[in-house]
């Protein structure tokens, strides 16, 4: 969506925030970015959430309002 709010989604379980994040995805379009925020890096359900949610890019830990614009605010990855 455009506009000046930022959605939050909170799920019970992770594989139901998972469905979240996969219906949003399927109805907003293909080739947005989805992000996870998580406590630890090496966490396995980092590596699971990739496997099944279908994005362009996939931030973890990292601000995804602005996920699009990379640099500074997506530890230097290019701009989508």
């Amino acid at each position: 969506k455009l506009s000046p709010l930022l959605s939050i989604y909170k799920a019970e379980t992770r594989e139901e925030g998972i469905e979240i994040v996969r219906s949003l995805l399927a109805y907003q379009g293909a080739g947005h970015n989805a992000a996870i925020q998580i406590g630890a890096m090496d966490d396995p359900f980092v590596k699971e959430y990739g496997e099944k949610v279908e994005a362009s890019r996939i931030l973890v830990n990292q601000p995804d309002s602005i996920g699009g614009v990379g640099d500074i605010y997506t530890d230097a990855m290019r701009p989508s």
